[in-house]
């Protein structure tokens, strides 16, 4: 795609295609107001050669829940996993229907799991299209998915694809081996005056309990995003430093000079300390905390000390900074020039990307 994403194309051959482009407007339109993390967005519909193709966004490895079912070989899932994925239905179909719109076509096929209990509501926009010209009211349909909502349900529970037919059964099953609960809750799904608020009402402490574990999950991937952005920042100060100090192409006016003798001193002040008996003293706080203040730009001042201890320069952290993107700015042009040369294209956003760096204009 242009944009550098991977999307599923899907093609439905021999459509009727007069009238049909615009209807493929008008449901991409409708469809782009809903926004769900539990419904695939549908990026766009077009007719081709009397076929019709649907642009979704790509999740690899999810698997229809038809094609989940029958890879469980029949085994029970616990309450609180069936709990889990039935309420993110919920919220998907609520955000489908305060758009004025219904789901259609709510069905086994068109639901699926991507990695580890994540559902999502797939083929969005497929009924629309084929079946626009239908007499039934929206309420009506709306009215099917909660319907068809239950038989999702149902499937869950049993693991059996003939439990979205062969509802009455299915119910009886379910009431011996869960709680009433979810009884109550398959069985409100066939009222025939139930609406979404009403599921959402009956299910209401499940769907607390939900959200406690989702922020608690959020608050754990936050934890571990601020380590690996701590890591990149750290990775990115500690290959700037190794790409100035002693440039042997340079030869020794390189280091010795400007600002490249001030970054050669603060190598040494991070990495080569040693205590009172001339002994390497391996300090990794002491490592971090001046590296981490080196990207900060601290104002705290400290003594440069070269190794024949002739030169002696104190400067703030700030300074060094300065330092080393003063240095730095002149080896990345020379580069990037080099590399147009045997790469035609532009390679200045992988350059911002990866050192920070923007080019003179």
């Amino acid at each position: 795609s242009n944009d550098g994403h991977v999307y599923c194309l899907r093609r439905v051959d021999n459509v009727r295609s007069r009238g049909l482009r615009d209807v493929c407007k008008q449901v991409v339109q409708l469809w782009s107001r809903v926004r769900h993390a539990n419904v695939v967005p549908l990026r766009d519909a077009l007719i081709r050669r009397g076929a019709l193709f649907l642009l979704h966004d790509y999740f690899p490895g999810a698997k229809t829940l038809s094609e989940f079912v029958m890879s469980t070989n029949g085994n029970l899932l616990p309450e609180p996993a069936i709990w889990n994925m039935v309420l993110q239905l919920l919220t998907a179909v609520r955000a489908i229907h305060r758009q004025g719109m219904a789901c259609r076509g709510l069905t086994p096929v068109r639901v699926i799991i991507c990695g580890r209990q994540r559902v999502r509501i797939a083929s969005t926009g497929l009924a629309h299209i084929l079946e626009n010209n239908t007499s039934m009211p929206v309420r009506a349909q709306m009215q099917e998915d909660i319907a068809n909502l239950g038989r999702l349900v149902l499937v869950f529970a049993t693991m059996s694809l003939q439990a979205y037919h062969d509802v009455q059964t299915s119910v009886e099953l379910i009431r011996n081996r869960f709680s009433s609960d979810l009884s109550n809750f398959i069985t409100q799904c066939f009222r025939r005056d139930c609406n979404i608020h009403d599921l959402l009402v009956s299910s209401s402490h499940h769907l607390a309990d939900h959200v406690d574990e989702w922020y608690s999950h959020s608050d754990a991937l936050e934890e571990h995003l601020c380590k690996q952005l701590e890591s990149e920042r750290l990775a990115r100060i500690l290959i700037k430093l190794g790409l100035v100090n002693d440039r042997p192409e340079y030869g020794d006016a390189w280091s010795e000079t400007g600002d490249r003798y001030v970054l050669k001193l603060f190598r040494d002040y991070v990495f080569h300390q040693t205590d009172d008996n001339g002994k390497p003293f391996l300090d990794m706080g002491h490592i971090i905390d001046s590296l981490n203040k080196l990207d900060n730009g601290s104002t705290e001042r400290i003594l440069l000390t070269s190794r024949d201890e002739k030169s002696l320069l104190v400067v703030s952290f700030a300074d060094v900074q300065r330092c080393l993107e003063q240095a730095f700015s002149k080896l990345l042009p020379i580069h990037l020039q080099h590399a147009q040369l045997r790469h035609p294209g532009s390679l200045h956003s992988h350059a911002a990307m990866m050192y920070g760096y923007t080019p003179q204009m």
